[in-house]
């Protein structure tokens, strides 16, 4: 069976507008998650709360440090009118490891316990997980384990990286199929697919996965699950301009959202970050990044 395919949630960069324009090609994800929402001064943040009402569509996702933050930003999901809800566990960024949200939550079994609690009281709301295997030791996860298979989830994505390698350390593959055969949930890998052959390897690995989800693997190769559905690969021409196409469509909707050259470019230059030097050019790329106007901007795209 096919797997499922997930748009990670990266800050600042798969937002309503990514989302709903990747979701309109023929390369679409089965399921787009919304960067997480978190409690700032008392409340949630209004911005993640923006993005949630301009995507029906999207899966929700929150950072919490205790019940109570879970709780509120429960109910701020369902009052945006959401009724799926995925839970962070698993953010690698030290501010918010150390006030243990993210994968902070990982060490605390008991607040997880709780929870579940909350979740088991709302039978409307239909919940995941995204974690890691740890933060300093990759058994972390194994004291949890009662807790999460308790929890009625959609699926549990996993990320086998600890929290010292955010996103390019070495990539705990073993411990990663070790937690698929122990979690009584459908299993999504999440971490460094770039190609196809990197997704085929991966149902090698653990036959019967039930998802894959691609971050920055999108931002850089928005085509790659179009081209794994295919069978075959892009020549890297097509890619380029499927990519030009996508950020082109980007930065005419931020150019109307948007006031001022310097907020749009602000805005728009994160999306050529993960770029392929080889596709898009490094001169291309390099005066992508020192432009200052829109002009220079788009002198840059020709290059």
């Amino acid at each position: 069976m096919e797997p499922k395919f997930f748009a990670a949630p990266m800050q600042g960069l798969t937002e309503a507008v990514w989302r709903r324009l990747h979701r309109s090609t023929s390369w679409r994800a089965d399921a787009y998650c919304a960067p997480f929402m978190r409690i700032e001064h008392g409340a949630p943040r209004r911005k993640e709360l923006r993005d949630l009402a301009a995507d029906s569509e999207a899966l929700p996702q929150v950072i919490f440090r205790d019940v109570e933050e879970f709780t509120m930003l429960l109910d701020a999901v369902e009052a945006a009118g959401h009724t799926a809800v995925d839970l962070n566990l698993g953010c690698p960024f030290p501010p918010q490891v150390k006030k243990g949200r993210g994968a902070g939550a990982l060490l605390n079994a008991a607040m997880l316990a709780g929870v579940a609690d909350v979740m088991a009281s709302r039978p409307d709301m239909t919940f995941s997980v995204k974690m890691r295997p740890g933060v300093a030791d990759a058994g972390d996860w194994r004291p949890l384990l009662p807790v999460i298979n308790r929890m009625s989830l959609a699926h549990v994505a996993i990320h086998p990286r600890l929290i010292a390698d955010p996103y390019d350390g070495p990539l705990l593959l073993d411990e990663f199929a070790l937690m698929a055969a122990e979690i009584d949930h459908p299993v999504i890998y999440n971490g460094s697919i770039a190609a196809p052959a990197d997704i085929d390897r991966l149902l090698q690995l653990v036959p019967g996965l039930h998802g894959v989800m691609i971050g920055r693997g999108l931002l850089a190769r928005p085509t790659l699950i179009g081209e794994w559905r295919a069978g075959s690969e892009m020549i890297e021409v097509e890619r380029g301009r499927a990519l030009r196409r996508l950020n082109a469509e980007i930065f005419n909707e931020l150019s109307q959202s948007l006031c001022g050259e310097t907020q749009i470019l602000q805005k728009m230059k994160p999306y050529w970050l993960y770029a392929p030097e080889e596709i898009i050019g490094r001169k291309c790329l390099k005066a992508i990044k020192k432009s200052t106007t829109i002009k220079a901007y788009e002198a840059a795209l020709k290059l």
